[in-house]
């Protein structure tokens, strides 16, 4: 009799506030999940923003709050997924702060994945909906160097290929030259010895930046406190 009184109690809650059953039982199961997430509970926060996906399937709330979680928890490919559909069901009714949000997140999640020509893309989303925001600004700029240091690397392993068939073929050159070449593999060493210095430096560095700003992202949305997320907004509460 309780339980009848509970679920007539629910409906006509529903009907008041203009929700459906539907509507109304999915908010409380995305209520409980945010705050599992922020307990860092990240499997029961999934399990419960699926249940609510069962009930309501185009709701871009869920979709990028269970995205975001799956970031915290390294699944960056089913998070990119989560927030693609985020995007599907964007309507009239959704706020350019919300699109931020999706497209920021977005980005990085694929920053993540290394795919940084997708994350120019996303981050340039999240400016067009709100062009004063510095996080995003930031995060093209980086994008935008990552993925010139990966062309650059990826035609640096190109170009090396036929130098190095032709320094085994110098090298099987007659023994008369033994003596100079020995002189030149001395200095090419000190050379090569060099540049190798300076692009680990150079890749340290680059290294720390990355590690950085996904470490600052991943302890940001691990602090119990702090409801917003790391450099976009925060978890959406309600978009229907």
């Amino acid at each position: 009799m309780i339980k009848k009184f509970l679920l007539l109690f629910l409906f006509f809650t529903a009907n008041f506030y203009g929700f459906s059953l539907n509507e109304m039982t999915a908010k409380i199961d995305v209520d409980r999940a945010n705050r599992l997430f922020k307990k860092g509970n990240y499997e029961d926060a999934i399990t419960l923003y699926e249940r609510a996906l069962s009930k309501i399937t185009n709701s871009t709330q869920i979709y990028y709050n269970m995205g975001t979680t799956m970031v915290s928890i390294g699944e960056t490919d089913t998070a990119i997924q989560l927030f693609d559909m985020a995007k599907n069901n964007f309507n009239d009714k959704t706020s350019k702060s919300i699109k931020n949000s999706v497209y920021y997140n977005s980005g990085i999640a694929k920053i993540e994945n290394e795919d940084y020509q997708g994350a120019i893309n996303e981050f340039i989303e999240s400016l067009v909906n709100n062009p004063k925001d510095e996080n995003s600004k930031r995060a093209l700029e980086y994008a935008k160097k990552k993925l010139e240091e990966q062309k650059n690397n990826s035609g640096s392993k190109s170009q090396n290929s036929p130098d190095e068939q032709e320094g085994e073929s110098d090298n099987n050159e007659g023994s008369n030259n033994s003596d100079n070449n020995q002189n030149d593999n001395k200095e090419n060493n000190n050379s090569d010895n060099s540049n190798e210095n300076d692009k680990n430096e150079s890749e340290e560095n680059s290294k720390s930046d990355i590690d950085r700003l996904l470490e600052s992202l991943r302890q940001f949305r691990k602090d119990k406190n702090n409801e917003e997320q790391y450099y976009g907004g925060g978890r959406i509460d309600k978009d229907w």
